[in-house]
């Protein structure tokens, strides 16, 4: 009969502690057993001695490792007023993250109209036609639409384009887009026609509408001789020279509008959450919680105006001595140029979770002899596994993985064919990676919920009519009699509160979005509501909803 190992043990001790089931463990360890495993290879590809663990022991102490830390809803709450004491810190403090927009008005739903969308990513130009058609639209008709899109790849010519000429090669894509059969989609003529602008890269923001140009990076020449210069300046010059006249109104980044979008269809939406191949959260809070150095140089109109403001948290880079780091993690570390500067976005985004799994596939490997205890080449090199490919193997289901076995053996050739087995190893890695990621990121947007709950009350400051009318009888009344106005009228607004999502993670890795609920669910507890709510094409219809706000608001 085998003897279970004393760590195997220990870890079976602490897992049956969590609820697992003894079955399925002592089921894990039979069928993984040094006997079920193909002999480790000899060959001249990086090799190891014989296996000097099972599987089945190496497993437990990874889910261990990995998942042990975030195992307990008081673990989970532990991190978070961990988290929300550096959020406070950053709100106080005039550093490079809590950075308020010029964005201070959610939309009414009211809004209504046509607009031009352009959505400039790191790798994508997206043009779009979108039709605004407010929230008391027929059952089954959309509130909003992109009636026509145009998408282009921004290839290695494209990112060669120097200065000036890289935004001309915009305004002639803006024209074929806006233009049909010769004429103008929106039948205006020569009116200048109102853009808004999803931005992915730096800028120094001036107004909604303006920015100095910073360095834009991931190869684009596009800054070079107009960093500095205004990006509006820059983009209606380049169409006004094509024969366009454009009014740019609006310039924001992808999580503010991931929030508009969503907002102008659900008024419950309070924040918006990227997750793809990086990580961020915008969220709705009261201007009077942020440092005033913050904000730069603003009109005192603009503060008379603004009681909340949409704020890029920047999220990716909270987490340091919070979040509790394997040694893989710590790995990760020790090989990245700027080991501190993303501590979140290093656990949780597609850019890193196909590392998060790589290192320890590959001490699995060579310690317990999967994959016939040979490390392909290939997978030696970092970063080399990436998220889609643990996406791929995650969501076979087939007794062969067939598919999930030619997709790895394409990226990663190696002397031993991976077996059912091996695959059936890097799905256990890869969930127990993906399981994490999901409850970090509950815990953040959680966190971020929570932080907006308090800074509510502690500013006095919740989402009720704004007009100078109310706000002058809501502060005619004695003082405790307005912190139990905002105290019931902040209870009623958490009931529910909606978080817009976009991002290939989120929206695609099989079973994310709903492990990510799970855990939320359980952190919010009974008596509220915290949804995520896919916001499809959000960079295209949150820039056509900041038009719409602003155009409104110059109409009033």
């Amino acid at each position: 009969m085998a003897i279970l190992p004393r760590a195997f043990i220990s870890a079976i001790i602490k897992s049956l502690l969590r609820g697992k089931s003894l079955i399925g463990l002592l089921f894990t360890f039979w069928t993984s057993t040094p006997n079920a495993l193909p002999p480790p290879s000899s060959t001249s590809e990086t090799t190891t001695a014989l296996p000097s663990l099972t599987f089945a022991e190496f497993l437990a102490e990874a889910e261990e490792l990995i998942l042990g830390p975030y195992a307990t809803n008081e673990d989970l709450l532990g991190m978070s007023a961990g988290l929300r004491a550096q959020f406070r810190e950053c709100l106080a403090s005039n550093g490079p993250n809590m950075l308020p927009s010029y964005s201070y008005r959610l939309p009414t739903g009211r809004e209504t109209g046509r607009f031009l969308s352009i959505d400039m990513g790191g790798t994508t130009l997206r043009i779009a036609l979108v039709e605004l058609r407010g929230r008391d639209v027929a059952a089954g008709t959309r509130v909003c639409e992109v009636l026509r899109t145009n998408v282009l790849k921004a290839d290695a010519t494209v990112k060669g384009l120097v200065g000036r000429a890289f935004f001309e090669w915009m305004a002639d894509r803006i024209l074929d887009t806006v233009f049909i059969d010769g004429e103008r989609w929106d039948g205006r003529g020569s009116e200048p026609l109102p853009m808004a602008l999803t931005w992915s890269f730096p800028i120094e923001q001036t107004s909604i509408k303006t920015g100095l140009i910073g360095p834009m990076g991931k190869s684009f020449c596009a800054a070079d001789g107009l960093e500095g210069q205004d990006l509006n300046e820059v983009i209606t010059t380049a169409c006004r020279t094509k024969g366009l006249e454009v009014k740019l109104q609006a310039i924001l980044n992808d999580s503010t509008a991931c929030l508009l979008s969503q907002s102008y269809a659900d008024p419950s939406t309070r924040f918006g959450l990227i997750l793809g191949t990086g990580s961020n959260v915008a969220g709705f809070l009261p201007v009077s919680s942020i440092l005033r150095a913050k904000y730069g140089e603003r009109s005192q109109s603009w503060f008379d105006e603004a009681r909340h403001v949409i704020v890029n948290t920047e999220v990716s880079m909270y987490g340091k001595d919070v979040l509790p780091l394997t040694r893989w993690d710590k790995q990760l570390k020790d090989d990245h140029k700027r080991p501190w500067f993303q501590p979140l976005e290093h656990m949780c985004s597609g850019m890193y979770l196909g590392e998060c799994c790589r290192l320890p596939l590959v001490e699995a490997i060579r310690r317990t002899g999967i994959f016939g205890g040979v490390v392909p080449a290939s997978l030696e090199v970092p970063y080399a596994l990436n998220t889609e490919v643990l996406a791929k193997v995650e969501s076979d289901d087939s007794p062969d993985f067939e598919s999930s076995i030619s997709a790895f053996s394409s990226l990663h050739p190696s002397s031993t064919t991976p077996t059912p087995d091996d695959m059936r190893a890097l799905k256990k890695l890869a969930s127990f990676v993906a399981r994490r990621s999901s409850a970090i990121i509950a815990t953040a947007v959680f966190s971020l919920w929570k932080l907006r709950g308090e800074l509510s009350l502690e500013h006095g400051e919740v989402l009720l009519d704004t007009s100078a009318d109310a706000r002058e009888k809501a502060g005619s009344g004695d003082q405790v009699e307005e912190k139990e106005r905002v105290r019931e009228a902040l209870e009623r607004e958490s009931r529910r509160t909606t978080v817009a999502f976009n991002g290939a993670v989120i929206e695609n890795y099989p079973g994310y979005l709903e492990m990510c609920q799970t855990y939320l669910d359980g952190l919010v507890g009974k008596g509220c509501k915290v949804e995520l709510a896919e916001a499809r094409d959000s960079s295209l219809l949150g820039a056509a909803v900041a038009v719409a706000c602003e155009s409104a608001s110059a109409l009033a």
